[in-house]
């Protein structure tokens, strides 16, 4: 596949990977073991963003290219999707909820006007929660 314009970044980052590129491999390495937190992207509406949300986009991206008139063969951007994800879903649901913890623990020094309700926290674990299960179905 040749890297385009309009490929997301879960794709483009894959496809960095699939080539051996460094910068690529600790992407994908490091958005499996770890979460942050986004108070950028929707300014007053935070989430987090690990590895089930980088799945959805990529899987997203998939079926989106699967869907046009001449798809590209994406057969090894699928395999290792699938590979790192059988290594993150053999973590607990109780793993990915004390990594969300140390999110908003880091988070909260920079952040701690937008974390001052533990019922933010409580709302950020069930997204991703809900995005781990929505996503292990597909």
């Amino acid at each position: 596949i040749n890297i385009s314009q309009d490929m997301s970044h879960a794709l483009s980052a894959i496809d960095l990977a699939l080539r051996g590129d460094a910068g690529g491999l600790s992407f994908l390495e490091r958005t499996a073991a770890i979460y942050v937190l986004d108070a950028a992207t929707t300014p007053g509406k935070l989430t987090t963003y690990g590895w089930w949300n980088f799945l959805n986009d990529a899987l997203n991206e998939v079926e989106r290219y699967e869907a046009s008139s001449s798809p590209p063969d994406l057969g090894s951007h699928v395999r290792l999707l699938a590979t790192i994800t059988r290594r993150v879903a053999r973590r607990p649901p109780s793993s990915d909820r004390r990594l969300i913890g140390t999110c908003l623990a880091n988070a909260s020094m920079s952040h701690m006007h937008l974390l001052a309700s533990p019922e933010i926290g409580q709302f950020l674990v069930q997204n991703n929660d809900e995005m781990r299960e929505r996503n292990m179905g597909r």
